[in-house]
């Protein structure tokens, strides 16, 4: 379901934005001016990809939604837990 070449790029990415977050300096402000430009790739980068997956997993699309997942379509009580079996 998964393309193994994608996960292995965002789980790169993953790594190199918990380096650049832990590398940054609040007394630089010029290390800081390039890692604020990063962190804003990497947050679009991120954006696109929960937006990829969103659509491949069928959250939006012509595949099954959120709306269309049968725990959703069932009796409300069900889903809680509040209905009463105790009588016919």
């Amino acid at each position: 379901m998964s393309n193994p070449l994608f996960d292995r790029f965002i789980l790169t990415l993953i790594v190199v934005n918990s380096i650049c977050l832990a590398i940054e300096d609040p007394l630089s402000n010029e290390t800081n001016k390039v890692l604020e430009q990063l962190e804003l790739i990497f947050n679009i980068i991120f954006t696109v990809e929960m937006a990829i997956r969103m659509v491949g997993l069928g959250v939006w699309g012509n595949k099954v939604g959120l709306v269309e997942m049968s725990h959703l379509r069932s009796d409300p009580h069900e889903v809680v837990g509040t209905r009463d079996h105790s009588g016919p």
